[in-house]
Parts: C-alpha cells; sequence; structure tokens
C-alpha cells in the first residue's frame, strides 16, 4: 500500500516535470518572449492571441516592423496614426503632403492583407515541417494561390542564404561523398517514367558537424565532380565513397580517399601499413541523408523543375540549422528584410552553377521531379536512347552522315520501322536541358534495339546410334532442345555476381581506392539476404588481390 504522504510527493513530481506547458511565458511576459520560445505551441499562441496593438510592439521591438518612417517625397519624419479601416490599425501619416504609408513597408509583411496571427500560424507550421495544404488549413489561407505564395517567399530567403553561405563552406575531418538520381520511379510495370525529369545530385557530408552539401549536375564526370570537391573539402581531408571511376584521382590530389564496393558488401576494413591503424570504411552517412531528402520530395508529390532548385536549398538549410530553426529563420527576415530598403535578394538563376538545366528548361512543362529513383534505374533509363552528334567526314564514305533538319522535326533512324514518341528527356533540335552545352542543327537519334531472342539449335542424342552413317530408311533418334532458360538464369546470376566497373575507359569493380600507405585487410561481408550477390571463393581470393596489386 501505498501512504498519502508517498502519493503526494509522486503527485508533485509529475506537476514538477518539464513540458510545453511548465516552460510557457506569463502573461506580463510576453514582450520578453524571444524567437526560440516561439517552439512552445503556448508562448506561441498566448503571443499571438493578443490584441493587434501588443503584437505590432512585440515585431517593432524584435526588428521585424518599422518603428519610424520618413517620408520619401518631402523628407519629413512621419507620425503614427489610428486607423480603423486598416487592417493593423495603424499607418505612418506624413505632416506636410499628407500621404499615408504601411506600418509594414520594406518589411517581410509588406502588401499582404492578412493578420499578423495568420501569417506567423503558417510559418511556424511551415517551420514544423507539415505539408503545404495543413499550413494552409490552419492558417485560413488559401491553399492553391496564397499558400503556395508564401511558401516562395519562404524559400527565397533559403535560397539567398544558400548564394550567402555555399562560398565560404569547406569541411574538415571525415567527410563522405556520394551522387544519386533524383527523379520519378516507376515499380512493377505501372506508369511512365521517362514523362519526368531526373536529376543528378552530387552531395557531400561531414561526419563530425553532420552538414550536407547538395549540388545538381548535369554530368557525373570527374572534370564535374573534382572542382566541387577541390572547392568545399580542405585537402589533407579523408574522404569516403563507393568506387566510381570520377573518384580515382583523389589520393594524387592531396586527399586521403577510401572507397568500397557496394557491389559486394557495404563495409571495408583497411590497414596501415606503417603503423597498423585500421580504418573501418561505409558511406552510411550519405546514404541516410539521401533518404531524408528525397522523403522531401515525396511528401510534396513532386515539384517542377523550375521549383527544384529552392526546395534543394530548404533541405540544405534545414541540415545546417537543425535545432535552432526558429531563431535561424528570423535572423534570415532581419538580415535580408533590414527595414531601410528593398529586401536584399539577389540570388542568381541557377542557384547552383554546377547544372543548366535550370535556364535552359521550358518554364511551361508539366514534368514532375520526385525523390523516388535509384542508381540502378538510372543505368537501364539511360540506355533506351543513344545521343550521337553528327560526324561529317567526306573522305569515308562508310561513315553515315545524318540529313539537316528542319525547324521543329529530328531526325530519326533506327533499325526498327518507326519509333515511338521520344521522352520528354530527349534531346531536341534547339538546345538540351542536359548538356552543357547548346546541340549542333543536326542530331542522330538511335533506338538501342534488342537482338531477338533465337531458339537453340537441336542437339542430336547419338549416344544410341552406330557408327556408321545411318542407312537411308532408317530412323534419325528424336532432338532434345537445351535448357535455355536456366543458363539464362545461370548467365544472371554470374553477372551479377561479378559486376561490371561504372565509367568510362576502364572497368573498376572490384578495385577499391586507397593510399598506399594502406591494405585491405578483410573483404566486404555481403549483402543479408542476397544471394545473386554472394561471390565464390574463387572471386574473393581475386578482389583481395587486386586490392593489394592497385595503385
Amino acid at each position: 500500500m501505498v501512504s498519502i504522504k508517498e502519493g503526494l510527493k509522486v503527485k508533485n513530481l509529475a506537476f514538477n516535470m518539464p513540458g510545453t506547458y511548465s516552460k510557457r511565458r506569463q502573461s506580463e511576459d510576453l514582450s520578453l518572449t524571444t524567437f526560440q520560445d516561439l517552439e512552445n505551441p503556448w508562448n506561441f499562441h498566448g503571443l499571438f492571441l493578443q490584441n493587434t496593438p501588443l503584437i505590432i510592439i512585440w515585431l517593432r521591438k524584435n526588428g521585424l516592423l518599422l518603428k519610424t518612417f520618413r517620408c520619401p517625397k518631402c523628407d519629413k519624419d512621419c507620425h503614427s496614426c489610428l486607423r480603423s479601416r486598416n487592417i493593423d490599425g495603424l499607418t505612418f501619416r506624413c505632416p506636410v503632403l499628407r500621404h499615408e504609408y504601411s506600418i509594414r513597408k520594406f518589411s517581410f509583411f509588406e502588401r499582404s492583407h492578412f493578420d499578423f496571427a495568420d501569417i506567423f500560424q503558417f510559418i511556424k507550421c511551415f517551420l514544423d515541417g507539415l505539408t503545404l495544404k495543413k499550413c494552409a488549413r490552419f492558417s485560413g489561407l488559401d491553399y492553391k494561390r496564397t499558400a503556395v505564395d508564401w511558401a516562395n517567399f519562404v524559400r527565397d530567403l533559403f535560397q539567398q542564404w544558400v548564394e550567402d553561405h555555399y562560398p565560404t563552406v569547406s569541411f574538415t575531418g571525415e567527410v563522405e561523398i556520394d551522387e544519386s538520381l533524383f527523379g520519378r520511379k516507376c515499380k512493377y510495370h505501372r506508369g511512365n517514367s521517362s514523362v519526368s525529369i531526373k536529376v543528378w545530385i552530387f552531395g557531400v557530408i561531414e561526419r563530425a558537424s553532420n552538414r550536407l552539401l547538395l549540388f545538381p549536375v548535369d554530368q557525373r564526370n570527374a572534370e564535374t565532380l573534382i572542382p566541387i570537391i577541390q572547392r568545399h573539402v580542405t585537402p589533407g581531408t579523408r574522404i569516403y565513397s563507393d568506387n566510381w571511376a570520377a573518384y580515382r584521382s583523389l589520393n594524387d590530389l592531396g586527399y586521403e580517399h577510401f572507397s568500397v564496393t557496394h557491389k559486394v558488401g557495404f563495409k571495408k576494413v583497411y590497414e596501415n601499413v606503417n603503423n597498423g591503424d585500421k580504418v573501418e570504411v561505409h558511406t552510411n552517412r550519405i546514404e541516410g541523408a539521401w533518404k531524408h531528402a528525397k522523403q522531401h520530395f515525396r511528401k510534396i508529390n513532386g515539384t517542377s523543375l523550375s521549383n527544384f532548385e529552392a526546395h534543394l536549398a530548404e533541405i540544405v538549410w534545414r541540415n545546417f540549422n537543425a535545432g535552432s530553426i526558429y531563431p535561424s529563420f528570423f535572423q534570415l527576415i532581419q538580415r535580408y528584410y533590414n527595414l531601410q530598403g528593398p529586401p536584399n535578394l539577389h540570388f542568381p538563376k541557377p542557384l547552383f552553377s554546377t547544372w543548366s538545366a535550370g535556364v535552359t528548361a521550358n518554364p511551361e512543362e508539366t514534368t514532375i521531379i520526385r525523390g523516388d529513383s535509384s542508381d540502378q534505374q538510372s543505368q537501364s533509363d539511360s540506355d533506351n536512347v543513344v545521343l550521337e552528334a553528327p560526324i561529317r567526314n567526306s573522305s569515308n564514305s562508310d561513315v553515315e552522315e545524318p540529313m539537316p533538319l528542319a525547324s521543329g522535326t529530328t531526325n530519326l533512324t533506327s533499325d526498327s520501322e518507326s519509333l515511338p514518341d521520344l521522352p520528354s528527356c530527349a534531346p531536341k533540335a534547339t538546345s538540351s536541358p542536359w548538356l552543357s552545352q547548346t546541340l549542333p542543327s543536326t542530331v542522330t537519334v538511335r533506338k538501342r534495339t534488342q537482338r531477338p531472342r533465337q531458339r537453340a539449335s537441336p542437339v542430336v542424342d547419338v549416344s544410341s546410334a552406330e557408327e556408321d552413317d545411318p542407312q537411308p530408311g532408317t530412323s534419325v533418334p528424336t532432338a532434345t532442345y537445351q535448357k535455355t532458360a536456366k543458363k539464362r538464369k545461370k548467365a544472371v546470376h554470374q553477372k551479377t555476381a561479378k559486376g561490371k566497373g561504372k565509367g568510362k575507359g576502364k572497368n573498376t569493380a572490384g578495385r577499391n581506392f586507397h593510399p598506399k600507405t594502406f591494405i585491405p585487410l578483410s573483404v566486404e561481408e555481403p549483402r543479408p539476404g542476397d544471394r545473386y550477390n554472394v561471390p565464390s571463393q574463387s572471386r574473393l581470393a581475386a578482389l583481395s588481390e587486386s586490392d593489394s596489386d592497385f595503385k
């Protein structure tokens, strides 16, 4: 039995436990509410449920509204006048020419006819990660127009932050790099993935601070990725990645680069031959970052290409300011809406200089970018259409010369009778959003056709036949066909286990990149439950020998 005294102690302990209600500001301390306090729903509603004059005082105290205003026409200080017809109940009035100006002049709330409480309710829901439809419903704004506009106003701050902050970021210590494909992914033969645009994103994450940088790129070659790494990763940093061929030269550029073969396993251990130090290599941190980044696009059911950079900027900003979302956001408002004039927003378009799709793409396209694609699907999708630049060589008669294109037409050549409608990502006669330079006036688009399946030649069972040739009139043993399905399955199994290296010019499968002073201590553990990726013992021995011999 619990005594009354012990019960009172438990009751008092429950009331004294920390919570959102116990951390609320009292009514007399609402003017002392900070931006961090707004994360508490009791503090937020306790402040914005007050009358409008108290809210205006708090906004002026925190630098979000003008305290005084000088008339630009007569250069005189304006007076504050009460106006019942105004939604704020207060305006600035010129003492000479009697001009009136809104108290929201040069602020983040300029040219808005909504109450401060509704706007801040929308901002709070947006910062908490709610969907746009819920933000509109909780704040009372129109979903299809007003809520979309205010979301774009907020993301404009994130884009300007990226423009100002990206050049100053430099990672040290341990860094993971990887690239991932963002776009629509169709499963179980449902839908058409070719109608959506797919964008490659290159990511760099610092393990110590968990800071993430994202860059949309047109190509994943060394000419594109190496300058990004040199710009944002300090020389001498230890870099972990997969064995993508574009990273081959990182050890020669002053970095300590280690790689792991994902076709075999997800972890690899290296040992220093000089001091015996062991390094465990994996890319789990950047793979987890891809999960959160793509979840953002899945939640909003994709976005248009014109807004893709704004969402990337939001993902990066939330990553850098995790734990202090509210103070960081209102500091952005104070920085770019300094109340001294028009907002200081001057970010370029495209925001990221590492790609060209943001400029050359048609803004009227209805294609959607979603975060559902994977690297495996990109390899199969890229084989559907082969782009070939026109070759004009009069000395070689065997070279095919495509005919010049007429306006609005495309020269299509194929072994098949006719080609179906090309996807929206196919190049056009003017320019392509996926190439860094404009295509020439003539383009040959070829479709890679699959060789028709041929029936296996009959194999005659001659075990029961005589040594001499069969005489006329004698019966030949019945032909038996080879079991081609079983052989095809075996070939697929061997191909999957062996794998092929990515990149141009050299097969890098099974060859991990590491400094010369390190040797691989163990071969990657196979994926659990994946029987097709389990290599044989001879394959494991070959991988170990190639790792030790590779420089």
